[in-house]
């Protein structure tokens, strides 16, 4: 989900009516908080934000390819 994890307030794209976004959207806005992402700096600070610990949506289950 980190292309279309909304890093400003953790709506998901795909969820609850939105639009699941395409490898065609490069730029997008948040429907919830009106936040202009560009996908892959967007991506990028969901990678940060989760190697710190920082996701605290629980609608965002953990797949462990270790199990």
């Amino acid at each position: 989900y980190t292309t279309q994890r909304c890093h400003q307030c953790g709506s998901i794209m795909g969820q609850n009516g939105y639009k699941k976004l395409t490898l065609k959207d490069r730029e997008w806005t948040c429907p919830i908080c009106r936040t202009h992402h560009i996908r892959d700096w967007n991506a990028a600070v969901n990678i940060l934000e989760k190697g710190l610990g920082k996701w605290q949506n629980p609608k965002i289950k953990e797949k462990s390819s270790l199990s």
